[in-house]
């Protein structure tokens, strides 16, 4: 994306943007997606518009990363793995859509 922006940085801003959309959420009721969140760092960040895809490149990577350090909790990953396959009658691009508008992202595979 050619950011500029070293890792420490990166962590800065990612954070004063997360806590700021948090506060908004707080104060408003409306949560915000891992998606918007990555949008407004990626303006902030790169001092434009995000190109097409890159919001979502961002979000993905981010919680890529961040999955790297989550565990579960006895007996709690199984109803993650189901939680991750498409429900029954539905197809992949249906499970993301139904994941979109219950989680508010779309983000992994089916």
């Amino acid at each position: 994306m050619g950011s500029p922006v070293e890792y420490q940085e990166y962590l800065t801003l990612w954070a004063a943007i997360g806590n700021r959309m948090n506060q908004e959420a707080d104060r408003t009721g409306r949560e915000f997606t891992m998606l918007e969140l990555s949008a407004v760092f990626l303006r902030q960040a790169l001092d434009r518009e995000p190109a097409e895809g890159e919001a979502d490149t961002m979000a993905r990577a981010y919680l890529a990363d961040w999955d790297t350090c989550v565990g579960y909790l006895p007996g709690a990953s199984e109803d993650a793995r189901r939680a991750e396959r498409p429900l029954p009658g539905r197809d992949c691009q249906q499970h993301q859509r139904h994941r979109a508008d219950t989680y508010g992202m779309s983000l992994g595979n089916c």
